[in-house]
């Protein structure tokens, strides 16, 4: 008798061991599943407004009625004692058996998610998992400075597939193993795949794409979206082919940013070392608004207003677009590390919300972001949040 209770626990407990364990996966597939939902009319509204000029994001040659929507890519983050899983997904835009582009989502407090969409660092994960032998599930990994990100697989190979521009400072032996030149903590001996979501790149949704130049009719709903922001906002959308200027591997994002808006506005031809050259600025040294402010007005002879808040979506944003202004603005971290300096160049809406396009220095083609509240801007990089603090409003030219 005593044998068969015994034996009847262990089975007991056995069967109670797999039911959380089938509960937890189960969870978690709800959980990917309803976030992918949440996302899917942003995303969808965000191909559907740069499908008009897809070349200048990268996508020439995509076609846009033939798109889906990839499972979720965890992304996790390097530290000292060991590795943390971010709050943000990285999502792939598949076409057939390809990976065109990424969006990237972060979330308030609230729930309600920020999309940003672009090429980003597309071309290089498909180039990965194309090498992979026999892996396809990977995981996204950010190095201790949170400006490198890795693919790596089950199989424990990995790669750089992007990075943001780091601070002169830090340097490669300052998270770098010298001894092999390989990421200490995230694929050493101690790294377990057991503690690492791997997902498998394979399309789950439809992107249903609008493929229609024109207007878009704008749709109250008050519970997904900002009335406010939906009640004033017009269904016209423009953009501004505003020069893509890299800032390379220095801290350039507010003069590359300056060459940017200056070229357009006066068909001048100077890069980002030539303005922070111009204004007597190391090009490591970084550059504030009023460095900004002024390269322009010395520079191209462009007065700027100069505001120490984000630009109003329902004013600023669509008069300046309007009237042919694209926008210096600076976005601050969220560490307090440093920040970053973009061009707002066009601006569009929709049932699902606003979009903002803009030229980032460093990237190589136009990215968009989504617009949950008027006055809210943010994009992420691993587990910095950069959010739009400031601006260049064009007064006189």
């Amino acid at each position: 008798m005593i044998q068969v209770s015994k034996k009847r626990i262990l089975a007991l407990v056995l069967s109670f061991t797999l039911v959380l364990g089938s509960m937890n996966v189960a969870s978690a597939e709800v959980r990917n599943n309803t976030e992918a939902e949440q996302i899917i009319p942003i995303v969808t509204s965000l191909l559907e407004s740069i499908c008009q000029e897809s070349d200048m994001y990268g996508l020439g040659d995509v076609h846009f009625g033939n798109l889906y929507l990839g499972e979720k890519i965890s992304a996790y983050q390097d530290e000292k004692n060991g590795i943390k899983e971010l709050n943000i997904g990285y999502y792939p835009i598949i076409e057939g058996n390809n990976i065109i582009a990424i969006a990237s989502v972060t979330y308030n407090d609230k729930g309600n998610p920020s999309v940003q969409l672009g090429k980003r660092f597309a071309n290089e994960l498909q180039t990965f998992i194309a090498k992979s032998k026999g892996n396809s599930a990977v995981a996204l990994f950010f190095d201790v400075t949170g400006q490198n990100m890795y693919v790596c697989d089950e199989g424990h190979d990995y790669n750089c597939v992007d990075n943001f521009v780091v601070k002169p400072k830090v340097t490669a032996e300052t998270y770098f193993n010298k001894s092999q030149m390989e990421p200490e903590n995230l694929f050493n001996n101690n790294f377990n795949s057991k503690d690492i979501e791997f997902t498998d790149i394979k399309p789950i949704a439809e992107l249903n794409i609008n493929q229609t130049s024109g207007l878009w009719e704008i749709a109250y709903n008050e519970n997904s979206l900002n009335s406010t922001l939906l009640a004033k906002a017009n269904k016209d959308s423009k953009y501004l082919k505003v020069p893509i200027i890299l800032q390379g591997n220095y801290n350039l994002c507010w003069a590359a940013s300056v060459a940017s808006v200056g070229n357009y506005l006066t068909g001048k031809n100077y890069t980002a070392k030539n303005i922070a050259k111009k204004m007597d600025i190391g090009y490591n040294d970084g550059g504030s608004i009023k460095n900004a402010k002024s390269a322009l007005k010395s520079v191209y002879s462009v007065t700027t207003n100069r505001v120490s808040s984000a630009p109003s979506f329902t004013t600023t944003i669509m008069e300046q677009i309007q009237a042919g202004n694209p926008i210096w603005a600076g976005f601050g971290s969220d560490n307090g590390s440093f920040g970053h300096a973009v061009v707002l160049r066009g601006y569009s809406t929709s049932s699902q919300g606003a979009a903002i396009s803009y030229m980032d220095p460093n990237e190589e083609y136009y990215q968009v972001m989504s617009v949950y509240k008027d006055g809210i801007y943010q994009f992420a990089y691993g587990s910095i949040t950069y959010t739009c603090e400031c601006y260049l409003e064009v007064s006189n030219f």
